[in-house]
């Protein structure tokens, strides 16, 4: 079942809460932390899981927040599981490029059904790679070209 085919990597530090949180759904056994790790580790783990999870803290200011670490999951291709809010850029980002689902923290519902979703694509051998051409406009190629167009555009006045 679902349960046995868990695994959570949380690289880098964990706050207290995720850990008690984690436990108390009594996940221990399916949780892995391998701490800090380089950047090249953290992109071949990035490479090598199935679905990623991003976190956008619960501020009033992450709707409006892109996290980094979308665009190395967009490039990955593989599919994101993203909580907050579900009226964020990163959410409108998701969507444009369907690379993903963002449930809102709270929305137990929708973040067992997105789970559902992703699991029975993992059973099925369906889950494979997000392959949507949308994904190109957020490579740091095409980011850093138009910062440069609009660059042009301030000198020329």
């Amino acid at each position: 079942g679902f349960r046995e085919n868990l695994e959570l990597q949380l690289v880098g530090q964990v706050d207290y809460s995720v850990k008690e949180a984690y436990e108390a759904a009594r996940l221990s056994d399916n949780v892995k932390l391998p701490g800090s790790v380089s950047r090249q580790e953290a992109l071949q783990r990035t490479m090598d899981s199935p679905i990623l999870l991003l976190l956008l803290n619960q501020q009033p200011n992450a709707k409006g927040r892109i996290p980094g670490k979308l665009f190395e999951y967009l490039a990955s291709r593989r599919p994101i599981l993203c909580l907050g809010p579900t009226d964020s850029d990163v959410a409108g980002i998701l969507t444009e490029t369907k690379a993903g689902t963002t449930a809102d923290y709270e929305d137990e519902e929708a973040i067992r059904a997105a789970l559902e979703n992703l699991y029975r694509k993992f059973r099925e051998g369906k889950l494979g790679q997000a392959v949507d051409s949308s994904i190109d406009a957020y490579s740091i190629e095409k980011l850093t070209g138009q910062v440069a167009g609009f660059l042009d555009e301030i000198v020329k006045g």
